[in-house]
């Protein structure tokens, strides 16, 4: 236990080796012990496919302490530094924000820097990659039914819902739309009526993210989320070093 706690501490600590750059990674896991991971990415061109996306690949900092100093400042969210390949399997202990060296990140997480088709996320707060899922037009049959259902069957625009009114059609709309790069996912789609998604002209109709139930986190409740996904990520990796005995 102590050289975990010695560990962590060495990686929160130390500094950056010279280098040509580091990544910023983050590994977290969701309620259901599901790994994800994050990586800080720049733009690198688009598809020639319609509907036109983004091509994104990790971006390289040269001055990692600020990234490190900003997340452990502002957000008040801890960082380590990986500049070997001890240093790196170590941070897979952890998880959470690490700045990992140039080549170490090239040599074992090529698969997460790489060039990646990406969408912007419904939040606007960054990129996810391509799923194929949330890449067809139609969201599927559940999909559908869990919108309706979170808008409780009703037009978020008008109110009108057809266990009252009988002429009432609902659809599931894009508030970004699907030809534009909006995504098939929940935080992207409401529940409008057919007479209301008839008048949207542009078609594109931004205060409708107004009307969406799934409001943006604030910045209390981002942090509370991330920390709960770092204590997910730790329970998962000590259930599996528990399996492994």
């Amino acid at each position: 236990m102590y050289y975990y706690v010695e560990e962590y501490i060495r990686l929160s600590t130390q500094k950056e080796i010279e280098s040509d750059g580091y990544y910023h990674i983050t590994l977290t896991a969701n309620e259901e012990g599901i790994i994800t991971h994050s990586i800080q990415t720049i733009w690198t061109g688009y598809t020639k496919t319609k509907p036109e996306r983004e091509i994104r690949k990790g971006r390289l900092f040269t001055h990692p302490m600020d990234v490190k100093n900003n997340l452990e400042n502002i957000l008040e969210q801890s960082c380590v530094i990986v500049n070997t390949e001890n240093d790196l399997f170590s941070f897979f202990l952890y998880g959470g924000h690490a700045m990992i060296e140039k080549s170490i990140a090239e040599k074992h997480l090529f698969d997460l820097i790489k060039n990646k088709e990406c969408m912007r996320d419904s939040s606007h707060s960054g990129f996810a990659t391509v799923e194929k899922s949330k890449m067809q037009h139609a969201p599927s049959k559940k999909l559908r039914m869990e919108i309706l259902s979170r808008d409780n069957f009703r037009c978020r625009s008008c109110g009108r819902s057809p266990s009252d009114y009988v002429d009432v059609e609902l659809h599931v709309h894009h508030i970004i739309p699907w030809g534009i790069g909006g995504i098939t996912e929940l935080e992207n789609l409401i529940t409008i009526c057919k007479t209301c998604h008839d008048g949207l002209s542009p078609h594109y109709y931004p205060k409708l993210s107004n009307l969406q139930k799934n409001k943006a986190l604030t910045g209390i409740e981002k942090a509370n989320n991330y920390n709960n996904n770092m204590y997910n990520y730790q329970c998962k990796l000590a259930q599996f070093i528990k399996d492994d005995d």
